[in-house]
């Protein structure tokens, strides 16, 4: 059970000692906390295939950094698009399909009961990766056209 909170604690604090990392890489931001996340969830997949719970702690880093750079990129990108009418509204869109996802350690539980662990993160990677991948070139080519008003 020690293990659990301190994952968590490593995790937690990675996502927001990453933050000044963050106002450096501006625009890419959002893309380098896809690639970390995708680093990530490769990790926890060695984790289980190798049962080695050593594996967790960088794992939970990298995911730590991930969430950090990808809120604080989105944010970002939501604060430039927006008028000043529609900000607070697209804020609260951003931070409510952002936080849906709380729901997937629950999710991934009840998958890795159902078809195992290696299973569901190989799905996770493999399914999740991709639309990554696609993504990540729209994002930076849009996050380059955008100021940062960070700086």
């Amino acid at each position: 059970m020690a293990l659990v909170g301190v994952v968590a604690g490593a995790t937690m604090l990675a996502g927001v000692l990453v933050q000044p990392l963050r106002r450096r890489a501006g625009s890419r931001s959002a893309a380098a906390g896809l690639a970390l996340g995708g680093a990530g969830v490769a990790l926890c997949i060695a984790s289980v295939s190798l049962s080695s719970w050593l594996v967790l702690l960088p794992a939970g880093s990298l995911l730590g950094m991930a969430y950090g750079l990808c809120l604080a990129g989105g944010l970002t990108e939501v604060e430039a698009l927006a008028d000043r009418q529609t900000r607070g509204a697209l804020t609260a869109m951003f931070y409510v399909l952002t936080y849906v996802g709380t729901g997937a350690p629950f999710a991934v539980t009840e998958l890795s009961r159902a078809v195992g662990a290696t299973a569901t993160f190989s799905a996770a990677w493999l399914f999740g990766s991709p639309g990554a991948r696609a993504r990540t070139p729209l994002t930076v080519e849009a996050g380059t056209a955008l100021p940062d008003p960070h700086r």
